[in-house]
């Protein structure tokens, strides 16, 4: 049997992104946001949002992760990735 034609479904998917200082989920969250979106199954989206870290630890390096998830399917983060960052502090 031959399908022929496009077809495309949209699928509503809750998208999460959290970033904390340092490299696991578990650490000091500085920003998460959660969002309902509408999307074809294979369509790439651009996700932008705003994220500051007033007064940070004073360290020599520091570490930022950022986590992202979704309701019904896998991500697969394709880059490039860009963190923009103005740090504060005292």
């Amino acid at each position: 049997m031959a399908i022929k034609g496009h077809f495309e479904s949209v699928i509503s998917v809750v998208i999460t992104v959290t970033i904390v200082i340092g490299t696991l989920a578990t650490e000091s969250v500085i920003y998460s946001a959660t969002s309902t979106n509408d999307f074809g199954p294979l369509a790439p989206q651009i996700i932008t949002f705003p994220a500051k870290d007033f007064n940070p630890p004073l360290l020599l390096q520091l570490t930022y992760t950022a986590f992202i998830g979704t309701s019904l399917v896998p991500v697969i983060r394709v880059g490039p990735e860009n963190f923009d960052w103005f740090i504060v502090s005292d």
